[in-house]
């Protein structure tokens, strides 16, 4: 085999021409990429119209000379992409081996529901060569956007869709958990709300006991399908790949949604909650504080 470049298919016999990093006389071709990628927020849960921070970063390790262009795009949970121009797009040109780039771009959360859903959307990065459009490096960053609550008397402060060793319950079992919150400045009567995963079909799938909590306190709920373990263990359990969580009150028969938080993937032993506790602003965390006072992420 050659030492040098070479202009060859990946993969051999039906992939496009490549420049591949040296040549395989009677070998199969072998390509890598030479970009590296990283793309990060700074914030990964918002509301509609909160302005959001995206940055890149780049570099090129073994082509000579590369002409490269970083495309931003939005996709949906479902799949959908925003149409039309790219959210950003610019194009570095004669990278040579070992140099790097970086850029960052500002936006806002869009008021619409038509292409941003409520819940899990990806900010999609990815570099190109601009000569073919060839796709080198893709990176998705995910986006969380959660719909505005109102004041009210009880709110959800916190979930866990995957809980493996943050905490264990009275069984010894370690299941998925929400925690609520009384925010107001009276005792709020438990056994008037209800929660559910299924907010258009099962309002009322899940009621909590009775009981009161007291301005400030928090309670745990265990999401694990055993209502047979004790008052405080909900009927159904939560999807790590991501669904939604409403908390929900009878008025007259009729359902009202206090709070409702649509979520994706979550990561093992990770929470989203709210920061502080009892606001209005979600916060993703490594460090999950069932029963306690959610602490500031970035620390």
């Amino acid at each position: 085999p050659g030492s040098g470049p070479a202009l060859g298919r990946y993969p051999d016999g039906y992939g496009r021409f490549r420049l591949l990093p040296a040549a395989g006389i009677g070998q199969p071709n072998n390509w890598e990429t030479p970009v590296t990628l990283q793309a990060e927020t700074d914030h990964q849960i918002l509301h509609r119209g909160d302005p959001l921070r995206l940055s890149f970063a780049a570099d090129n390790s073994w082509r000579n000379s590369l002409n490269l262009e970083i495309v931003v795009s939005a996709e949906a949970e479902n799949g959908l992409r925003q149409p039309g121009p790219p959210l950003y797009q610019e194009t570095f040109l004669n990278l040579g081996p070992g140099d790097a780039i970086q850029g960052a771009f500002a936006l806002r959360v869009p008021d619409s529901h038509r292409y941003v859903l409520d819940g899990r959307n990806d900010l999609i990065v990815t570099a190109y060569e601009r000569a073919n459009h060839d796709r080198l490096a893709t990176v998705r960053v995910p986006l969380f956007v959660v719909a505005p609550t109102s004041d009210t008397p009880l709110q959800i402060n916190e979930i866990c869709a995957k809980n493996t060793h943050v905490i264990a319950d009275e069984a010894g079992e370690f299941e998925d958990w929400t925690e609520l919150i009384n925010p107001s400045a009276d005792p709020v009567e438990l056994s008037d709300y209800f929660l559910t995963d299924d907010l258009e079909d099962d309002p009322f799938r899940w009621n909590l006991p009775e009981g009161t909590l007291a301005p400030g306190e928090h309670l745990l709920i265990w999401l694990d399908k055993d209502p047979e373990q004790g008052p405080l263990h909900a009927n159904f359990k939560l999807r790590q790949e991501g669904e939604e969580l409403a908390l929900v009150q009878a008025v007259d028969g009729s359902p009202v949604t206090l709070d409702y938080l649509p979520f994706g993937y979550m990561e093992a032993d990770q929470s989203i909650g709210r920061y502080p506790d009892g606001t209005t602003a979600w916060e993703l965390f490594p460090q999950p504080t069932p029963n306690g006072v959610n602490h500031d992420p970035a620390l």
